[in-house]
């Protein structure tokens, strides 16, 4: 039987390995060096946008500057409005160009608009580091090279709330991610309560420690091999015998344990697919590597599932049968939950918009930087995300090395 399970197992990881990797068409946006003060016409208006770094605040790029994001302004957008925002979160191996050219999401805006003008939402996509720099795993990071959590709560989401007239208080402000930023999502949400109404993870890493002290072994083990995985230099020191906190508190299950969702009152958002042929949003039996994948990521939200219900906590869960990590599925996920999420919001006190020129500030480079840019590892198809594979191959070993104790446990009762 073990032997079995073991064939079984090898097996997934040959096919994650031999997988080959799908390119997303790029489109042309424009980079602005203000903020647009209107968008007219019937379809929403994407631009690209610098957002200026104060001394301190270091986030790496490459081709695309690490503190860049994209912005969809809906239809009939004026900077007097007081509209809802939705930060929209990437994952590995993505950057914040991602969401725009892999979905419909600018359509959508538009849609949403023309059923309910006062939840007409202005979504913006930052950097989260992966496409253009090694993935940054929403958090500041341990050994001080990166603060990607400062850049997100503490300058890119003022700044933009004082430009765009946006999101100007908790009670119209969303959040929202897929893979590496449904982690993203929901680590924030539990971290700073205070800025977000609701929050929704897709196929989200929401238990980086699923097996401790074994799960923080193999992050650093797929790091050590160039796969981009969070590592002590993130999160603090990991390995046996204990992990530290810097793990615990930046992770989804362990904040979802200790209440820290409880102020939602329901309004968390959680989908993901079981990773097996039939899904909502179609198949792709040619990307079997990202069924292997976001089966794994079924467990993970498995856990974070119980974490909650041990806390008492509620959440509104659209998962599904079927379905690959994928952005067909993603896409579907967002249609799915935000026209709820956005009934969520309240409006705000009219925005006081900075009308001071924002400038296009240079690129962070790899000296700014202070350590090198190590670029993600290889691309699973149909996500576009360099996603760690060797990161779930190792953690999939240790669920398995789990179940099996689990099982010897129970005969020996």
């Amino acid at each position: 039987m073990r032997l079995g399970r073991i064939v079984a197992l090898l097996g997934v990881v040959a096919v994650l390995l031999a997988t080959e990797p799908q390119a997303a068409q790029a489109q042309s946006v424009p980079l602005t060096a203000t903020p647009p003060v209107e968008c007219t016409g019937p379809a929403s208006c994407v631009v690209d946008m610098d957002v200026p770094l104060p001394d301190g605040v270091v986030v790496p790029g490459g081709e695309r500057p690490g503190n860049r994001v994209r912005i969809v302004l809906p239809p009939g957008y004026s900077a007097a409005d007081a509209r809802p925002l939705l930060f929209l979160l990437h994952g590995a191996g993505d950057g914040s160009e991602s969401w725009v050219e892999n979905t419909d999401v600018e359509e959508f805006v538009a849609e949403l608009c023309a059923i309910d003008a006062d939840r007409c939402p202005v979504v913006v996509m930052p950097d989260g580091g992966g496409k253009h720099s090694e993935t940054g795993w929403y958090t500041d990071w341990h050994d001080g090279s990166r603060q990607w959590e400062t850049f997100h709560i503490e300058v890119a989401l003022p700044w933009v709330r004082d430009h765009l007239g946006v999101g100007s208080c908790r009670a119209s402000t969303l959040l929202a991610g897929l893979s590496m930023g449904g982690f993203g999502a929901f680590s924030y949400a539990g971290r700073h309560s205070d800025e977000f109404v609701a929050a929704a993870s897709f196929s989200g890493f929401l238990d980086t420690r699923p097996a401790p002290p074994l799960s923080t072994v193999g992050f650093q083990l797929a790091q050590d091999n160039g796969l981009g995985a969070p590592t002590e230099d993130m999160f603090g020191p990991a390995g046996l015998p204990v992990e530290q906190d810097g793990w615990a508190e930046h992770n989804p299950t362990d904040l979802a344990r200790a209440g820290a969702y409880a102020i939602y009152e329901g309004n968390l958002w959680l989908a993901t697919g079981t990773g097996t042929v039939g899904g909502p949003a179609g198949d792709e039996p040619d990307n079997p590597g990202s069924y292997a994948l976001e089966s794994f990521i079924f467990e993970l939200n498995q856990n974070f599932r119980l974490a909650m219900a041990q806390a008492g906590d509620t959440f509104h869960d659209q998962s599904y049968v079927g379905g690959n990590h994928g952005w067909a599925h993603w896409q579907l996920a967002l249609r799915t939950a935000l026209p709820d999420m956005l009934e969520a919001t309240a409006p705000c006190a009219p925005p006081t918009v900075v009308s001071d020129p924002a400038p296009v500030t240079a690129p962070v480079t790899q000296a700014d930087a202070g350590t090198p840019v190590v670029p993600g590892g290889p691309t699973l198809p149909a996500t576009g995300s360099n996603t760690p594979v060797l990161f779930v191959v190792v953690l999939a070993s240790a669920g398995v090395v789990l179940r099996w104790a689990a099982a010897d446990r129970a005969t020996r009762r």
